[in-house]
């Protein structure tokens, strides 16, 4: 990690045991469900998974030791075979900021990982929250119950999104971008120089939906542009040459709806807004990232 980032994620990620204050029951249950003492009841807001996933080998409302979790993933699952599941790290995260600590619990086999948040409730632990990542996924928590996920489908196209876990553990789905090297299959402009593009730079298209059952609705098109150093072309509306503007013009002439990144930012803090994400979650961290 770049060392201008780990102060940053050194606040912003989630705490290890001894860096957060577990009431003594807490600590007691998350302790023995990790020794495979006391089950955990399968009560998810929803299952975040692509390969692995709890919702097709548990059932709602019932209870699991941790042995009979991996068990059940080891046999039943697609990438199961053949892998022994077991716990590869342990973490706690407090979602929605309101004092209750939750576990966060990941078990792994090969290159797949399943993360787990697990949340007392009023004396009995539940499976809230669950996904998985592989070495071509991602799935990042922070501390404050946000998560960032996202994967590669190949060297130009990725896809990346945010949601937030409320103090209940329930998931709120804020935003995902999906990433097209325009010239490329998948981009709606397959060749650039019709335009007349710099050919030694990358264009870069970005979709942005915030309806997480339908993306093709609420999409807005935006756009990264590298120069043939890598640095990132600014969308400057006082240069008659922007590229944003030749790129924006083309896509709206298709009927697909831009903005310029500011204007998604607007657009990601209101939805936040109506999804109850307070100010302090939303920005928490934000002096510590690299200027």
């Amino acid at each position: 990690m770049n060392e201008d980032w780990t102060a940053y994620w050194d606040y912003v990620g989630p705490k290890s045991r001894d860096e957060v204050d577990l009431d003594e029951e807490s600590a007691k249950l998350y302790s023995e469900f990790l020794e495979n003492q006391v089950p955990v009841t399968y009560d998810a807001s929803q299952d975040g998974g692509s390969y692995l996933r709890l919702s097709d080998v548990l059932t709602q409302g019932q209870s699991y030791t941790l042995s009979e979790i991996n068990q059940l993933l080891e046999g039943a699952i697609e990438f199961g075979e053949d892998f022994h599941y077991e716990i590869t790290d342990t973490a706690y995260i407090d979602c929605g900021m309101d004092g209750d600590i939750e576990m966060l619990a990941t078990v792994g086999a090969s290159e797949f990982q399943l993360h787990m948040v697990i949340k007392n409730v009023d004396g009995s632990l539940k499976i809230r929250y669950s996904v998985d990542s592989w070495s071509r996924s991602y799935a990042t928590f922070k501390y404050t119950g946000e998560i960032d996920d996202g994967g590669s489908g190949g060297a130009t196209s990725h896809v990346f999104g945010t949601g937030f876990l409320d103090a209940d553990c329930n998931y709120h789905f804020l935003d995902r971008t999906y990433e097209e090297l325009i010239g490329e299959f998948g981009a709606q402009l397959s060749d650039k120089s019709e335009l007349g593009l710099n050919e030694n730079w990358l264009y870069f298209e970005e979709r942005v939906t915030f309806a997480e059952d339908n993306p093709d609705n609420q999409s807005y098109y935006y756009f990264s542009i590298q120069d043939e150093n890598s640095n990132p072309v600014k969308d400057d509306p006082s240069d008659p040459e922007n590229p944003h503007v030749k790129l924006r013009q083309y896509y709206e002439a298709k009927d697909l709806q831009c903005a310029t990144e500011e204007e998604l930012e607007q657009m990601k803090d209101s939805k936040r807004k109506e999804l109850g994400v307070s100010d302090e979650i939303y920005h928490y961290g934000e002096e510590l990232q690299p200027k």
